[in-house]
């Protein structure tokens, strides 16, 4: 069985879409692989790690990885006051690689 990593970057703000996402690739994925789907997040709630937690069966492991909250701000601030918007959030994909340092392919 195929072993493939996914990585979400998820907030209070997003539990809803990362949910829906992960059911639609449960709906829809091969049935001959197994997932393992990594969720980073500043501030999920304890209702929406929960509801995430929830969609775990024996073809998809979800963990979530906490990130720090502060370590983008500064960035998202300065883009911010510049009229480009990008959340503090969305800046975590540059972490990918420096968080899951033993995976070789991971999708975001």
């Amino acid at each position: 069985m195929e072993n493939l990593h996914i990585v979400y970057i998820s907030d209070a703000n997003y539990e809803m879409p990362t949910c829906i996402s992960i059911l639609s690739l449960k709906k829809n994925c091969s049935k001959k692989a197994k997932f393992n789907i990594h969720i980073m997040s500043e501030n999920l709630s304890e209702s929406g790690k929960e509801k995430i937690l929830s969609l775990r069966d024996f073809r998809f492991e979800i963990d979530i990885v906490k990130v720090d909250q502060d370590k983008y701000k500064y960035l998202a601030d300065t883009c911010l006051s510049r009229g480009i918007h990008v959340t503090q959030a969305a800046l975590h994909k540059f972490d990918i690689p420096n968080v899951f340092i033993n995976l070789d392919k991971i999708l975001y």
